[in-house]
């Protein structure tokens, strides 16, 4: 039985379209609030990222992925697309095997939306980067109720180096495989494996997938204030921020500081207050902290990572495997690039061969440490022509993250970033530090497929609306290659 959320599907379906469980869903929808509409009819999603706070259409615009390698990331779920287009056109676009009889959707949309059954226009808008128009709706495929069962096992690099070469880990019945690697020596790992398995229940929220949650943490704010020197360090870069506190906070502050030996139980009102500048201040503070002690910053990485993996097995609803809980304390305070390389032809055992012992080399010479998370993910193919998962069977996503008032964080991203090009990799849509025109024509094989949708939804490039600067700079907005008599657009300012 389909389980839809509109009038407009179930009328309207063909036999393709009959035969799957379908949802229509507003694209502004958040994830968790489709996971609990699921959870109510005994449904649940094929795949999903580690985060449930985003838009379904957020989800779509970058190609969110999981860990799975049996299957595509999230846009290869959805079978329609509702798209308010440029111009103020309004389309529906299916697969040219579609899910729909075209009269009885007809009948239904009426006037004003054109319909199309297209595979080069639905492979280039299920991704798009937001550059084709406003995704009105999507409907997606779904699948009864499931479990995932999740075990995580700690191996040094070298042995897991092996595994990720042999295939080892990439047969039934697993389905997932993500390696968390701490990104300071001697490079620890962490290796989730999950399987699927009939329904129970719902897994206690209790393990949060934000890979700098514990940086806002006062465990860990505590932990760096005991260390040797850590106290002091606290305090002074806590004073940048302590100004625009109310009174008695900044009372409070100016006694610990007359205090020769501060406690973790004198510093918590300040920890609290901090808490009070909102989300990712104390995050900050504990950059700014770290900033001045590499070796101290080193330590607090390998806390934080070991301390956010969950060691052991974990079962329940997949939907509480895949994603967790937004702490709500760590939004938005860090720097991130996320790569992915063609995992069939070991690029990314390459390219981790040459960046760990460089990340070793940086600390050692420099000072720089990667204050947060180094992740390998492992994607199947996707029908996106904007996927970075379109080129192989295999994908391999490396994602770093930062705290961002940490000094090394930049420099160490852009640093990894050129590594993993010169290794073939191509940039996340949403997480990237210098993305090229070169990069995107050499990442995206049918590049010239996607333009080609582009120029038919734009009327031959003379609608613009979704035009922007973005799109601009790496080539989105180009013409299709065989069109040399148009001119790339610049952007008009406002007004004209």
């Amino acid at each position: 039985m389909n389980a839809v959320l509109t009038t407009v599907i179930p009328m309207t379906l063909n036999s393709t379209g009959a035969a799957q469980q379908l949802i229509h869903v507003e694209a502004g929808m958040k994830v968790r609030d489709l996971c609990a509409i699921l959870d109510s009819k005994n449904l649940a999603l094929n795949t999903m990222g580690g985060s449930d706070g985003q838009s379904i259409v957020g989800i779509l615009s970058t190609c969110v992925h999981g860990p799975d390698f049996d299957r595509g990331p999230v846009p290869d779920m959805v079978r329609a697309v509702h798209l308010v287009g440029p111009g103020a056109v309004q389309h529906w676009i299916e697969p040219a095997i579609g899910i729909t009889d075209p009269a009885a959707l007809r009948s239904v949309l009426r006037g004003g939306v054109a319909i199309h059954y297209d595979d080069v226009l639905f492979n280039a808008v299920i991704t798009s980067v937001g550059t084709l128009g406003l995704v009105y709706s999507v409907v997606l495929a779904v699948q009864a109720q499931y479990d995932l069962v999740q075990l995580v096992v700690s191996q040094p690099w070298e042995i897991v180096r092996e595994q990720l070469s042999t295939d080892e880990l990439f047969k039934p019945p697993n389905r997932c495989v993500q390696v968390v690697v701490e990104p300071v020596p001697p490079h620890d790992c962490f290796i989730y494996t999950r399987a699927t398995a009939p329904a129970t229940r719902a897994a206690p929220y209790d393990i949060t997938n934000d890979p700098l949650g514990l940086f806002c943490t006062t465990a860990l704010a505590d932990a760096i204030i005991c260390i040797a020197g850590g106290a002091t360090a606290f305090l002074g870069a806590a004073a940048a921020f302590i100004p625009v506190l109310p009174f008695p906070l900044d009372v409070v502050y100016g006694a610990l500081l007359t205090v020769g030996t501060v406690t973790a139980l004198e510093v918590a009102p300040l920890v609290g207050a901090i808490r009070l500048l909102g989300p990712g201040a104390l995050g900050d503070v504990v950059g700014s902290v770290l900033n001045g002690d590499p070796k101290l910053a080193a330590s607090a990485v390998s806390f934080v990572t070991a301390s956010s993996v969950p060691l052991g097995t974990r079962r329940g609803w997949a939907h509480t495997i895949m994603s967790g809980p937004d702490p709500g304390e760590c939004v938005a305070r860090g720097l991130a690039l996320e790569m992915a390389f063609d995992a069939t032809d070991g690029s990314h055992l390459s390219f981790m061969d040459e960046v760990l012992p460089l990340l070793d080399q940086w600390l050692s010479d420099e000072g720089l440490v990667l204050s947060g998370w180094f992740s390998l993910r492992f994607v199947g193919k996707s029908r996106a022509y904007l996927a970075p998962e379109n080129r192989t069977d295999r994908t391999c996503r490396a994602e770093l993250v930062g705290l961002r008032t940490m000094e090394s964080t930049a420099p160490l991203l852009n640093r990894i970033e050129a590594v993993g090009r010169k290794h073939g990799s191509i940039q996340h849509w949403g997480m990237f530090r210098n993305l090229t025109r070169e990069d995107v024509v050499r990442g995206y094989p049918h590049l010239n497929a996607w333009r080609r949708a582009r120029w038919q939804l734009t009327q031959q490039g003379k609608l613009r609306t979704f035009d922007n600067e973005f799109s601009i700079r790496v080539g989105l907005s180009d013409p299709p290659s065989s069109d040399i008599s148009y001119v790339v657009p610049v952007l008009l300012s406002d007004g004209a």
